[in-house]
């Protein structure tokens, strides 16, 4: 493979903890070979990072499916109550008309 080593060698040459810093952060490691550049250090950082960030977006695409159809059943619940409660609304409205009128016809009656 051009442009790689055996990965036997120190990684991040030059003092440089951030070249190694991503294979531990990213629990890659190289395998038999290593890039030796700084373009192909960047480029396999670039392609870690990347890889992370795909399993990322899958995970959490799979595990917001089962939120979203709880939400969807938890407002067809919620509809189906507002509806019940202005039907009781309406009830108690007249219920309260009809107990209005029967305190004025008793107390009609008991003007007689």
């Amino acid at each position: 493979m051009a442009g790689a080593r055996p990965a036997g060698g120190r990684h991040g040459a030059g003092g440089r903890g951030g070249d190694g810093a991503h294979l531990g952060v990213t629990t890659v490691g190289y395998g038999d070979f290593a890039p030796v550049t700084a373009t192909g250090r960047l480029i396999a950082a670039a392609l870690m990072i990347a890889g992370i960030a795909l399993l990322g977006v899958v995970t959490v695409t799979l595990a917001s499916w089962p939120v979203e159809r709880v939400g969807e059943q938890d407002e067809a619940s919620q509809a189906v109550t507002r509806a019940q409660v202005a039907a009781l609304t309406v009830e108690v409205v007249a219920l309260r008309e009809d107990l209005r009128r029967a305190r004025e016809d008793d107390s009609a009656g008991s003007r007689v």
